[in-house]
């Protein structure tokens, strides 16, 4: 399965942050293929979701981007805000709705299909994140 990272060719630090400093979010919150922050401090927001959203887009150039997301109280908007970077960007977005992680990962290699999924995985409930 191919991972966003690879049709990169590098990570989505080096990828996207460049396109995304104006943002003003700390370093921290971009890691080498994912993002996570505190979501009741500011460090993630629904306007780095868009812009994001419009980065992956920008940089891929896929007709369609599978999104998915967890049941934290943050996912829903952070979803609105992400597909609105995608579509502002001139791609569809596939919502997967409320699912496990890997089965974004899953659907986005046997469709062939950029993936992305806002989770924390395991962090407290007061963090989110994004996994591309």
């Amino acid at each position: 399965m191919e991972r966003v990272g690879v049709i990169w060719g590098g990570s989505l630090e080096t990828a996207v942050t460049p396109t995304l400093r104006l943002s003003m979010k700390p370093d921290t919150v971009f890691k080498a293929y994912d993002l996570r922050g505190r979501t009741d401090t500011g460090e993630l927001d629904a306007e780095l979701y868009r812009r994001v959203g419009g980065a992956l887009v920008g940089l891929l150039r896929p007709q369609a981007v599978a999104v998915g997301r967890d049941c934290r109280q943050s996912s829903p908007a952070f979803f609105d805000a992400l597909s609105s970077g995608i579509t502002g960007a001139g791609a569809d977005v596939i919502d997967l709705g409320e699912v496990p992680t890997d089965l974004v990962y899953f659907w986005s290699g046997a469709h062939r299909v950029p993936g992305a999924m806002i989770t924390a995985s395991h962090n407290p409930p007061e963090y989110n994140g994004l996994k591309l």
